[in-house]
C-alpha cells in the first residue's frame, strides 16, 4: 500500500515538472513572439545596375505565430517592396513572404497562393517567384498598389500562406499595420527624390548556394560544389539536387629491375636486377551530380553524389614493355614493382557521401578521400 502511494506521488511530481517546463517554453516563446511582433521595421533602398532596377523593400515586418507553432516556426516575415524598371519605365509592387523553420522546409511551389483577408475582403496573390532552402522558404508575390494602401489603413488582416503540406496563419500585429503604413507613406505616397544616392546591390539577401570541400585519403583534392535545384518532382519536393566540379592529385612510387641474365640450359630462366626508383604524379579531374535533403534536426544536410573522375599519370613510360631478345624467346627488358600508392589512369566512377560538413568519397579503383565542407553564402 505505501508502495502505490509512493509510486502515485512520484508520478504526480514528474507530470507536474513536465507541465511546469512546458508552460515556460511556452512563455518564453510568446516573449519572443512579441519582442519581434513589435519591433519596428525598415525600408532599404537597392540599385541593379545590371537589369536597370531600383527597390525599396522593407526589413523585418515580423508576423505574429500561433500557439500550436510556437515549437515549430523560427522565424517569419511579410514584407511590401516597391520596383521601379528603367527599361521598361514601369512600377511594380510586391510582397515578400519568409518562413523559417526548426523542424523542417515549408515547401512553397510557384504558382502557389497566398490569401490576405481585409476587414473580410479576401486578396488572392499568385508566387511568382520561390527559393527554397534549407528549413527556409522566400516567396515573392506581386500586388496592386491600391490594395497595399488597404491593408495600411484596415482594422483587421489575416495572412494565409498554402504550401504544399502545410498552410500557416497569422493575424496582423499593431506593429504590422504601423510598418505598412510607414511603407505606403514613404515608398508610395512620397516621390523618391534622392534616387542618385542608392548603393548598388542585390535585393535578394545572401543564401546558402554551394559549399567548398577539401579532403585527403588516397591523395588529396577540392570540389566547388553549386545548388542547382534542377529538379522539379513534386513527389521530392523536400530533395534538391547539385552540380560539382573539381581536382586533385595522387602519388605513387616504383622500383624498375633491368633483364640482366637468361640461363644457358633449360629450362629457361631470367634474372632480374634492381635498376632505380621512381615517383610519379598522378593529376586528376572531378565531376559529379548529386541530391540533397534538408536535416530535420538543425541546420546540416545530407547529400549523396555520383563522381566521375579522370586521371592522367604525369610519366606515361613508366610501365612500358621494351622487348629483349634472349635465347629461349623475347622476354620484358624491365619489370615494375610499385612500393608505394597506385597508379591510376582513365575515367572512373564512385559515389559520394556527405553529412553535415563531414564528407566521405570512394571509387570503383577503391581511391578513397575523406573532408571537410565550408558553406558558400552570396
Amino acid at each position: 500500500m505505501f508502495v502505490q502511494i509512493f509510486w502515485i506521488d512520484i508520478t504526480l511530481m514528474i507530470n507536474r515538472l513536465l507541465n511546469l517546463i512546458l508552460f515556460l517554453l511556452v512563455i518564453m516563446s510568446q516573449l519572443h513572439c512579441v519582442h519581434t511582433s513589435r519591433q519596428r521595421a525598415s525600408i532599404d533602398m537597392f540599385r541593379d545596375s545590371d537589369l536597370d532596377n531600383i527597390y525599396y523593400l522593407m526589413e523585418s515586418n515580423y508576423l505574429s505565430t500561433r500557439i500550436d507553432d510556437i515549437f515549430k516556426t523560427r522565424e517569419c516575415t511579410l514584407n511590401p517592396g516597391k520596383i521601379i524598371s528603367e527599361n521598361e519605365n514601369d512600377t511594380y509592387y510586391i510582397l515578400r513572404f519568409f518562413y523559417s523553420s526548426y523542424v523542417d522546409t515549408f515547401i512553397i511551389n510557384e504558382g502557389d497562393s497566398i490569401l490576405i483577408t481585409v476587414d473580410g475582403r479576401i486578396i488572392n496573390l499568385e508566387s511568382y517567384y520561390v527559393n527554397l532552402g534549407h528549413n527556409e522558404v522566400t516567396a515573392y508575390y506581386e500586388i496592386q498598389v491600391l490594395d497595399l494602401i488597404e491593408i495600411s489603413q484596415a482594422k483587421s488582416v489575416m495572412v494565409i500562406v498554402k504550401g504544399v503540406n502545410d498552410t500557416f496563419y497569422s493575424e496582423f500585429q499593431p506593429q504590422n499595420f504601423t510598418n505598412f503604413d510607414t511603407f505606403v507613406k514613404k515608398i508610395i505616397y512620397t516621390s523618391e527624390k534622392n534616387q542618385n544616392d542608392i548603393r548598388d546591390d542585390q535585393i535578394i539577401k545572401s543564401k546558402l548556394r554551394g559549399f567548398i570541400s577539401v579532403g585527403s585519403g588516397s591523395g588529396y583534392e577540392l570540389w566547388f560544389t553549386y545548388y542547382t535545384n534542377f529538379l522539379k518532382i513534386k513527389a521530392f519536393q523536400k530533395i534538391g539536387d547539385f552540380i560539382s566540379i573539381g581536382a586533385g592529385f595522387t602519388k605513387f612510387n616504383y622500383d624498375r629491375y633491368v633483364h640482366s641474365q637468361t640461363s644457358s640450359e633449360p629450362p629457361p630462366r631470367f634474372w632480374y636486377e634492381f635498376h632505380d626508383s621512381q615517383k610519379n604524379s598522378i593529376l586528376y579531374l572531378n565531376a559529379m551530380y548529386g541530391l540533397t535533403h534538408a536535416s530535420g534536426f538543425g541546420n546540416w544536410s545530407f547529400e549523396l553524389g555520383i563522381t566521375i573522375q579522370y586521371y592522367q599519370i604525369d610519366d606515361q613510360d613508366w610501365n612500358k614493355y621494351i622487348p629483349s631478345e634472349t635465347r629461349w624467346g623475347t622476354v620484358p627488358q624491365f619489370k615494375y614493382n610499385i612500393t608505394n600508392g597506385k597508379a591510376y589512369d582513365g575515367i572512373v566512377f564512385g559515389i559520394f557521401v556527405q553529412a553535415g560538413i563531414f564528407w566521405f568519397r570512394i571509387n570503383l579503383e577503391e581511391a578513397w578521400m575523406v573532408g571537410l565542407s565550408i558553406p558558400i553564402y552570396f
